[in-house]
């Protein structure tokens, strides 16, 4: 099942309301009396035998409440907050929690044209998501979804096949077809049978062109592919240049674009003097990062060509681009968005931030899985310097300068 809704649509004290063309209420109370709740929509929609995705194309302002008197006139936040989608369900906002979009923003004309392509529903949101993105930096589609076979909902030619290879021998032929890495997209004759590892039926000694598929990593083709044995391990190489990565000093890093500026979406890794993982435990560097005191931070961008450690000036760039309101002592926080929440890790700005503590100039290492601290290039006098920190229980990014001999995490941005 898909539900589409296209109109008017605001938060009202933690609910979602969707405004029927005739609605006006005079304060937030009539809201409920006048409007629809989503989540009474998505009860109704509570088979978990049945996909199904509902699109809200509907993240606005609130339009009534310039007009309200009292406790009301600043009701409800810009856009729709977070849901909770139901069992075997997708639940798509045109852009993240708290924003707002325009009424001609290109979410629907994007899915369509990807509908008529042809293709898997994963697969299709991803285009979609990436198109808009690419469209509108600021717009970001958000996803809440339970969905038990997510790539398994196809469209077109890419509809898989209940039973994949034909077969007219009473007795078919089991095999598995395994990828490293998994979860790699499986084409036998030109059409979609699922992801890896697959199990599948066939004739024995038939032969079938295969094509295994994964973003970031060369296509395996072959015209040849002889039904044999019971199963099939096929190595995929990562492609020289892998969109939305970079390679530095041989490893590869996930990036993220958010406003003007393009980020590493992970913690540096890259060993130098005056570094460390946290509890001097190297299996902590592979999770979190390294942690860099402020001069080996510096040092260690300066090897890294096209990219810099950010200065201050950049992390509020970065800040305002989703959406954060500065206090008038520097700090970002709640006067604005949850920015917080949007960049730590499983965030809609895709930015990950992590957890990762951060060593004290005594040696000692503290609040992993608590905070994260990420250096500045700015000086801020003296013997400190800049930078930014989240915290696991709060929605906001602060700003404080601390001793330069303090380590923390590194993220680097592009030039």
């Amino acid at each position: 099942a898909l539900i589409v809704y296209l109109g008017h649509g605001f938060e009202i004290d933690g609910k979602n309301y969707l405004i029927p063309t005739d609605a006006n209420p005079k304060s937030k109370y009539q809201v409920a009396l006048q409007a629809i709740e989503v989540d009474n929509i998505l009860m109704q929609l509570n088979n978990e035998k049945i996909p199904k995705m509902v699109i809200l194309d509907a993240c606005r302002e609130n339009p009534f409440a310039r007009k309200w008197a009292g406790e009301s006139r600043g009701a409800g936040s810009h856009g729709f907050e977070a849901i909770h989608a139901p069992r075997n369900a997708s639940v798509v906002f045109t852009t993240r929690k708290g924003a707002v979009v325009r009424d001609n923003n290109p979410y629907m004309p994007y899915f369509i044209s990807e509908i008529k392509k042809g293709g898997c529903l994963g697969d299709i949101l991803d285009n979609v998501d990436a198109r808009v993105n690419q469209a509108n930096r600021n717009q970001i589609p958000a996803r809440y979804s339970t969905l038990f076979k997510f790539n398994n909902i196809c469209f077109g030619r890419n509809k898989p096949k209940p039973n994949p290879l034909p077969n007219p021998n009473p007795e078919p032929e089991s095999f598995t077809i395994y990828s490293s890495p998994s979860n790699a997209s499986v084409y036998i004759n030109g059409e979609y049978y699922g992801k890896t590892p697959l199990e599948l039926n066939g004739t024995r000694g038939s032969q079938h062109q295969l094509k295994i598929t994964k973003q970031g990593y060369e296509t395996y083709r072959t015209s040849y592919f002889t039904i044999n044995k019971s199963s099939y391990n096929y190595s995929l190489d990562p492609k020289d240049l892998i969109p939305n990565t970079v390679t530095i000093k041989g490893q590869t890093y996930k990036t993220v674009t958010i406003g003007n500026q393009t980020w590493l979406a992970e913690n540096l890794n890259a060993y130098i003097d005056d570094s460390s993982c946290y509890d001097n435990n190297s299996s902590n560097c592979t999770k979190y990062g390294r942690l860099y005191s402020w001069e080996a931070a510096k040092r260690i961008a300066n090897q890294i060509p096209g990219w810099h450690l950010p200065t201050d000036a950049e992390w509020d760039e970065l800040c305002e681009a989703l959406g954060g309101t500065k206090y008038s002592d520097g700090n970002y926080g709640y006067t604005g968005s949850p920015i917080g929440t949007y960049l730590k890790e499983g965030g809609s700005s895709g930015f990950n931030a992590l957890l990762a503590g951060y060593r004290y100039s005594s040696g000692n290492f503290n609040d992993l899985g608590y905070y994260g601290f990420f250096s500045s290039a700015s000086p801020s006098g003296g013997s400190e310097a800049f930078s930014r920190y989240v915290t696991r229980s709060n929605a906001g990014v602060y700003r404080n300068d601390y001793d330069r001999t303090n380590r923390f995490s590194v993220r680097l941005l592009k030039d």
